[in-house]
């Protein structure tokens, strides 16, 4: 029997919704900065600064702007409230950019700021993994401290690299300074930050209300960064702002990848919730990243609005696999139609839910060890071909 790695990355993107359990990776620390690694991708967040999200990548490929010195703001991605008539400007400081109190809660990244007293409100942000979808998911928890309701909203100001697409389909609310940055096609609102367009236009901004409840961003290296939430009504958003937004760094440095969410009333000491999910895909080579691209929206909404076939319904409730024997001394085989699934991915969960093991790339039928595997209560996943066929409990004398 083949000696098995267990330090591989997981790199199957699972695929059933119906499936999605948020929380199905666990984080990881260091140096007091958070870690999400999965399917390729590796998400940071530091709490030291807003408790944002610093980088972004699939494989090497970096979506987030980077800080470029120790009085720079203008990078990763952070919440704002809305409308920003309610502080102006610069962003209110315990909410954007002072330090979050951070922990690990169930595989999630939690996130607490402190009140920002101006406003009377605080933040909470949790960060996870779904393995059904392979997004990121962020829940966004505005607390209103103040002793009477208020209205507000959630933006969440994600700055990234200079270059590429940004598109999306447009809504029925008005929209600002449309004409000057964007074309239309098919509903599709379609921005180009190519070169010939950083030369012409300095800087400046867009926005406009949205659709469907997506919003994406192709990259230069083709890298596809998409948003997906719910669609918030034009007559739902916050006053003279609106769902999306999009703002040109004067010096094209980066761009600012802008979402808001409903402008909710939030009662005396109470918390309204807003959740994006975030996805990164590599594009297909035989898609091109151009602009008013039909193909390449398809795309999009295949990652963003993937839904379960009845024939993917039926396999998925015939679909089973186990682990036996159970207890495990100290060595295991899977239970399953090894036809159906020749090579699997094996992933071994502690009682706190932080993953222990990962067996990638296995032979199905072959044994496994249990290694340095303590003895104890684990959960378990069993990955076939990028969906899940297996999910339960073992124990290990």
């Amino acid at each position: 029997m083949k000696k098995l790695s267990t330090t591989v990355a997981l790199a199957a993107a699972i695929a059933f919704p119906a499936l999605a359990q948020v929380g199905d990776v666990a984080p990881t620390t260091t140096n007091g900065k958070y870690y999400l690694n999965f399917a390729g991708m590796s998400l940071e967040v530091d709490p030291a600064v807003g408790g944002r999200i610093t980088s972004f990548k699939l494989g090497t490929a970096e979506t987030q702007k980077k800080k470029l010195n120790g009085n720079d703001n203008d990078f990763g991605s952070s919440l704002q409230p809305a409308p920003q008539s309610i502080w102006n400007w610069p962003p209110p400081p315990n909410i954007d950019n002072q330090p979050y109190t951070a922990s690990i809660d169930s595989n999630k990244i939690m996130l607490v700021g402190k009140e920002e007293a101006a406003l009377k409100m605080s933040v909470m942000k949790k960060i996870s993994v779904s393995a059904a979808d392979t997004s990121v998911v962020i829940d966004y928890i505005i607390k209103n401290t103040d002793s009477k309701p208020r209205m507000v909203c959630g933006w969440e100001v994600t700055k990234i690299t200079s270059g590429g697409l940004i598109f999306y389909p447009i809504g029925s609310g008005t929209g600002t300074d449309m004409a000057k940055w964007t074309t239309t096609k098919n509903g599709i609102v379609w921005y180009d930050h190519d070169s010939a367009k950083v030369t012409t236009n300095k800087g400046g901004s867009f926005r406009s209300d949205g659709a469907e409840g997506w919003y994406a961003n192709v990259q230069n290296g083709g890298v596809v960064f998409i948003k997906k939430f719910k669609d918030t009504p034009a007559d739902k958003q916050a006053p003279s702002e609106n769902e999306i937004k999009v703002f040109i760094r004067d010096d094209n440095s980066y761009l600012s990848y802008e979402l808001q969410g409903p402008y909710t009333s939030i009662p005396a000491n109470s918390t309204a919730s807003w959740r994006v999910k975030w996805y990164l895909r590599k594009l297909p080579a035989n898609i091109k990243a151009t602009a008013q691209n039909d193909a390449l929206v398809n795309y999009v909404k295949s990652v963003a609005n993937r839904t379960i076939t009845a024939v993917e319904n039926q396999e998925l409730a015939t679909a089973s696999a186990s682990i036996v024997p159970q207890p495990i001394v100290n060595e295991f085989s899977l239970q399953l139609d090894h036809s159906k699934h020749p090579v699997v991915d094996v992933l071994l969960f502690d009682i706190n839910g932080k993953n222990v093991k990962k067996y990638t790339q296995i032979n199905s039928n072959e044994l496994l060890q249990k290694g340095d595997l303590q003895k104890g209560i684990y959960t378990y996943t069993i990955i076939s071909s990028g969906i899940m066929v297996g999910k339960g409990k073992m124990s290990i004398e």
